[in-house]
């Protein structure tokens, strides 16, 4: 469809992408208006020296990002140097009105990626998203807690301005989870106005009923050891998850 007008879509799935990256970023750059992007793929995006080359992309209207990236099937072959870990696309995309992002999956990552693909777009005070599920970060979801408070690693959060936060990878430890909640209610008390109250966090892990009782329960035993009554609206049971999808797109497979 040579002629098809890309600038005007506004909702797009791309489902079971199978392209380069650099085909990715293209079409991207084609589709400049997109509200609403969602991308999954279970195949290793190979890059290019060209792919290094690419200009930054304004998506300027992208309000709603969705990644679900695992792979299933990878070659032993394969030279692991050319194909990219999922945070790459953050490099090459500017997205300043961006509200809710979700990534499902997106396999390992390292500390260097957290710094050096997240930070500079969502460790900022510009960053507006307020609803992050961290869910396909894997074991890296602590680390990005660790940084969503202030330190002397972090001198400015990820994502500031979060308000809604839903877990469903491995279990946190409570404690973490506990500090971000109070740390961030400490600075709406204090009248921070670059920090937002975090206040709904969705948890759901793969671990009988029991064991999510004892995780509320020591999750909640530490917020009352804080003294202080927490906003934070704390959810267990996935049924009452709110939605994360996007409310219709077009859909079309890679």
């Amino acid at each position: 469809m040579p002629h098809f007008p890309w600038s005007q879509l506004r909702r797009l799935h791309l489902n079971k992408y199978q392209g380069s990256s650099s085909a990715l970023l293209y079409f991207l750059k084609a589709c400049p208006d997109i509200t609403h992007f969602s991308l999954a793929s279970s195949e290793a995006l190979p890059s290019s020296d060209e792919f290094f080359e690419l200009p930054i992309i304004s998506l300027k209207a992208l309000i709603q990002l969705e990644i679900d990236h695992e792979i299933q099937d990878e070659d032993d072959e394969d030279d692991e140097d050319d194909v990219l870990p999922l945070v790459w696309i953050f490099d090459f995309i500017s997205v300043p009105k961006l509200e809710r992002l979700s990534i499902r999956s997106c396999g390992e990552l390292q500390d260097t990626e957290l710094d050096w693909d997240l930070a500079p777009m969502f460790a900022n005070p510009d960053c507006k998203v307020k609803f992050l599920d961290s869910s396909g970060f894997e074991s890296e979801s602590a680390s990005i807690l660790e940084r969503m408070v202030v330190t002397d690693i972090t001198p400015v959060p990820l994502f500031p301005r979060v308000k809604r936060l839903q877990l469903t990878g491995p279990r946190i430890d409570p404690a973490l989870l506990a500090n971000v909640i109070q740390f961030r209610e400490e600075q709406i008390s204090q009248g921070k106005e670059a920090i937002a109250l975090l206040g709904r966090v969705e948890i759901s892990y793969a671990v009988d009923e029991k064991m999510r009782r004892y995780y509320a329960a020591a999750l909640s035993t530490i917020l009352g050891s804080f003294g202080m009554e927490t906003r934070c609206k704390l959810v267990f049971d996935p049924s009452e998850f709110e939605p994360n999808h996007l409310p219709s797109t077009v859909d079309m497979d890679g």
